[in-house]
């Protein structure tokens, strides 16, 4: 049995000094609540996009991959090993994972099928605007943006990354301000203005990632797929690859 378990009970090692094991305990718990509400969002936003996908685990971690039946997003995730408080790999037929708290256990024991997805090799794209930021300065301008139209406009010009909707009664544009002002961590490359469309429901599974993780890499490019990109500890990643909507002619 694959055997997966976030503690939040997780002894701490004594330490001579009390604040300092106060310290460490209060960030042993922050970071359980981080990565139990990460791999929650994880699954949330898989079942957002698929109803069946491959787990696939080994020494080094547990990674999914796959594409929606449309061919419009692809998702392609790594949590090494160090994510979870116990990690084993006995029994490849089920899958067990735990989630304990002070208040209670949730156990759930899931029987493994194979359903034989495919292995996408990924090829280099050639993209024309890149942007890093924080991901709640990313979250802030998706929420003012709003969600009233099935798809919301990301567009990269005039060195800023801009995200717009457009409805029957109202309309909004928000777009980042200037890493000179100094208030704003953030780098923005563009060899091209581009302005692509996405639909709502793939950005929202985005979003449900993002609270979860520092920081987020956005690229575009023309006639070419729309990538975030969240970089997580040791190695690990959450990424999307979602098609924009194309012109009907």
């Amino acid at each position: 049995m694959f055997e997966l378990s976030i503690d939040e009970k997780r002894p701490v090692e004594e330490d001579n000094s009390q604040k300092r094991a106060k310290k460490q305990l209060e960030d042993e718990e922050k970071s359980t609540i981080m990565r139990t509400a990460l791999f929650r969002k994880i699954i949330e936003s898989v079942a957002e996009i698929v109803d069946d996908v491959d787990i696939n685990i080994t020494q080094e971690g547990l990674s999914i991959q796959f594409m929606d039946a449309m061919n419009v997003t692809m998702m392609n995730v790594f949590l090494p090993e160090s994510t979870f408080d116990m990690f084993s790999e006995d029994n490849p037929e089920f899958l067990n994972i735990k989630f304990e708290t002070e208040a209670c256990t949730a156990d759930y024991v899931i029987k493994l099928q194979n359903i034989g997805s495919e292995s996408y090799n990924i090829p280099a794209i050639e993209f024309t605007a890149e942007a890093e930021m924080k991901s709640s300065d990313f979250l802030m301008m998706r929420q003012s943006a709003g969600n009233f139209a099935e798809y919301i406009t990301v567009e990269a010009s005039d060195s800023t990354i801009n995200l717009s909707q457009s409805g029957e009664m109202i309309s909004s544009k928000t777009k980042n301000k200037a890493a000179e002002t100094g208030k704003y961590n953030i780098r923005v490359n563009i060899t091209e203005e581009v302005s692509v469309e996405i639909s709502m429901k793939y950005m929202n599974c985005v979003t449900k990632t993002a609270r979860y993780c520092p920081n987020i890499k956005l690229c575009l490019g023309v006639n070419e797929p729309v990538f975030f990109e969240f970089k997580l500890k040791e190695g690990g990643h959450i990424n999307y690859f979602i098609a924009p909507k194309m012109d009907e002619e």
